[in-house]
């Protein structure tokens, strides 16, 4: 399939006490022209790192901000062992690439450096991490990078309009297309015909721990979204709750429990429960409104991103 569109033009609604030092490489790759069309679009975010108690509930003290900066710092993901994050950024070159900080140290090191851009870094199992690439004539293919940053193989060549992915198995992913309206499909590494799940949907799900249930958000008619889920050995989907505010990111627990933002509050509901409940607002100890969100391993730390309003960029 082929669509032009980047995904962050398409989808954009889209602890440690060292702080991260930021540098420019020596040889940096000319942006091409679906780069800028991109950094020209995305919005000033920084990455938040918060701790999460053994009881579940997150210590407000402990809020900090990851990547102190003007430009764009998201799609968190934690490497195993939760020492590490990665994320994707735009510098001053316009360009895309993967980063890993070191929560404990803020050593951060520049992991990608191709004239292509990559969006949603993912750890993967087996080592390295598989990145949403936009190839220079717009085409948004799935790749997988080694530990340090180098392409090796291009994933799911069927496709060359994936936004976005999460890994249900070494071999199998749900995956975001770019299509109008957007859809969620199932697909395998070896290629298998697709199962579509859904369409108008939004650019978050999450797989529950053990059952295989996969969560997802369906689109309603006021800009708002509405929580789903699909078993995986019926295929049966079902609809659970409308999500707080105008939110379309989300984050499990290994609780079970969904975690939503709505500006800068932070709200959860897992099955059983009749509405989201509100764990922490942050209030003005934020400078705008948290979108996606991403825990560690074991639970004990959640990224947040933040979108910077202008003048308010956090010290």
């Amino acid at each position: 399939m082929r669509n032009g569109l980047p995904p962050l033009l398409t989808v954009l609604l889209i602890l440690g006490s060292a702080a991260p030092a930021w540098s420019k490489e020596d040889v940096q790759p000319e942006p091409d022209a679906a780069a800028r069309a991109i950094a020209s679009q995305v919005p000033d975010t920084d990455i938040f790192l918060l701790a999460i108690g053994v009881d579940g509930e997150p210590d407000k003290t402990s809020l900090r901000n990851l990547t102190r900066r003007d430009g764009y710092d998201n799609q968190p993901a934690f490497l195993p062992g939760g020492e590490s994050l990665l994320f994707s950024a735009i510098g001053e070159d316009l360009q895309a690439d993967v980063y890993r900080l070191n929560l404990a140290s803020g050593d951060l090191r520049q992991l990608t450096h191709t004239p292509e851009s990559e969006y949603s870094p993912t750890p993967l199992r087996d080592g390295g991490f598989s990145v949403v690439r936009v190839e220079s004539d717009g085409a948004q293919q799935l790749w997988r990078y080694t530990d340090d940053g180098r392409p090796e193989a291009r994933l799911l060549h069927q496709f060359d309009n994936v936004g976005y992915h999460r890994w249900l198995s070494p071999e199998r992913l749900a995956v975001f297309l770019v299509a109008e309206p957007m859809e969620l499909v199932l697909a395998t590494l070896d290629e298998a015909p697709v199962v579509p799940v859904a369409t108008g949907i939004g650019r978050s799900f999450v797989q529950q721990p053990g059952s295989g249930r996969l969560y997802f958000l369906s689109e309603l008619q006021d800009g708002r979204w509405q929580l789903h889920s699909r078993e995986d050995a019926s295929g049966e989907s079902i609809s659970h709750l409308d999500a707080p505010g105008q939110s379309q990111d989300m984050a499990l627990d290994r609780r079970g429990r969904i975690w939503m933002a709505s500006n800068a509050a932070l709200w959860r509901w897992q099955p059983g429960q009749e509405d989201w409940l509100m764990v922490i607002d942050f209030g003005k100890a934020l400078p705008g409104g948290i979108t996606r969100l991403a825990f560690s391993e074991d639970d004990s730390s959640l990224a947040m991103v933040v979108s910077i309003a202008a003048g308010t960029k956090s010290e």
